[in-house]
């Protein structure tokens, strides 16, 4: 069988002349405009195709030419040999162990070696496993990008050793000053078990869907905040709140609470107990799993 001749990520940049100020504004607009010291070793950028890319492309350019010293106008023709990008409709576990044997040889023309993922949630449970202990155990030199229209079908694991970055189309900020006050609550392990109880049967009622997303765009924002964008769009309601608690939490925790959150709102689709589900949510972001409400 023939062995398979390496992209240089003609998909990626075929057609893009490049747009420095261009560049700089995508990653801004997704709060990944940081310096170097904020880089982490995975991302997954969740949105529309063409958005994703977009944004990819961006931080492609930035990894490689502000970070690692590649010119910018050898990874705009495709010749960067760093760069390694699949862009196939359905990624195969055979391909996923090809990019995992690649990742291990050290860069050639820069500091970093940058894999890219374009449709990331077409891959199998297989597939899945085989990249997971990559993203677990990465060479210090390397940095994974995937992308994905939809994260619910990557598995949690692999979810939580990925930077998630939500590329929504224009999403509307979300003006909810108690989802965001028991949130706050809740991972400084404050909230006792009759005010939980209390709050999430009676504030929110049967809308636990809003609950969720409200703290899943806020946890996004601490995330984005704590990577060093400090421009996160938010109602002058909530701008205090949200401050105090991005300033106090981690991005590794705001991560750990970003998947159980998405964990339970994806049980509730599976026809979780609300109730069940909630107070668990609840009890964990507390860091108080196995204590009865």
């Amino acid at each position: 069988m023939a062995k398979r001749e390496e992209s240089k990520a003609p998909d990626l940049f075929d057609g893009y002349e490049g747009n420095l100020e261009e560049e700089r504004r995508i990653l801004d607009q997704a709060g990944l405009l940081f310096g170097r010291d904020h880089l982490v070793h995975a991302f997954l950028l969740e949105g529309g195709r063409d958005r994703v890319q977009s944004v990819a492309r961006a931080l492609v350019l930035r990894i490689l030419a502000d970070f690692g010293g590649v010119e910018r106008k050898r990874i705009l023709s495709g010749s960067a040999a760093d760069l390694l990008f699949e862009g196939e409709e359905k990624v195969s576990i055979d391909r996923v162990r090809q990019l995992t044997a690649l990742m291990y040889q050290k860069p050639i023309q820069g500091g970093y070696k940058v894999i890219v993922i374009d449709r990331a949630d077409t891959m199998q449970g297989p597939a899945q496993n085989a990249l997971l202990k990559s993203l677990e155990e990465p060479p210090g030199h390397v940095v994974w990008i995937l992308g994905a229209s939809q994260r619910s079908k990557l598995l949690l694991t692999v979810q939580s050793r990925l930077r998630m970055v939500a590329l929504g189309k224009d999403q509307v900020p979300v003006d909810d000053p108690l989802a965001l006050d028991l949130l706050g609550d809740l991972l400084a392990g404050k909230v006792e078990g009759v005010f939980l109880s209390k709050a999430l049967l009676e504030n929110w009622q049967e809308d636990y869907s809003g609950l969720l997303e409200a703290w899943i765009y806020y946890l996004n924002g601490v995330m984005a905040y704590q990577s060093g964008d400090r421009e996160v769009d938010l109602p002058l309601s909530c701008r205090a709140d949200f401050f105090d608690l991005a300033q106090n939490t981690t991005l590794d925790r705001a991560s750990r609470a970003l998947l159980s959150v998405e964990k339970t709102r994806q049980g509730l689709e599976k026809n979780w107990n609300p109730k069940l589900a909630l107070e668990d949510l609840c009890l964990t972001l507390a860091g108080k799993q196995g204590v009865s409400i």
